[in-house]
């Protein structure tokens, strides 16, 4: 066995230990980045997430008005003074956290739908996020 082999078995093994899925990225979006970087404390309870290559604030934003333009109204007391922001409104959770300069990822959480209607919906909303910081 190589050494690559037994390293990719091995890191196989801690996924499967620790509940990862593996996750195709798509070569062609550079926002798209592994769900493992984000740790496991979320991804057990989120629809989707994505790194943008964008500042906090910008961001911030951005998700509001894809909240807004989705029909999910964020009272203006929700701006958070820095990062991470928590936005908890009707059926959605969203968390808006820069992870380094420059690098924020958001993470969505669709309350009481299944598993492939809040992943439709979070699409729909990082979608919208990712047109509005273009």
């Amino acid at each position: 066995m190589t050494l690559r082999s037994t390293t990719t078995l091995a890191l196989a093994l801690l996924g499967a230990s620790c509940g990862a899925r593996f996750q195709a990225l798509d070569p062609l979006d550079p926002t798209t980045e592994p769900e493992l970087e984000h740790g496991l404390r979320f991804t057990d309870r989120t629809h989707g997430h994505r790194d943008y290559p964008r500042a906090f604030d910008a961001v911030w934003d951005a998700t509001v008005e894809g909240l807004h333009a989705g029909g999910i109204p964020v009272p203006a007391s929700a701006r958070p003074e820095g990062s991470p922001g928590r936005i908890e409104v009707e059926r959605v959770l969203v968390e808006v956290d820069e992870r380094r300069p420059g690098r924020t990822c958001v993470r969505v959480r669709f309350r009481g739908l299944d598993e492939e209607s809040g992943r439709r919906e979070a699409r729909v909303l990082l979608d919208a996020i990712q047109r509005r910081l273009r």
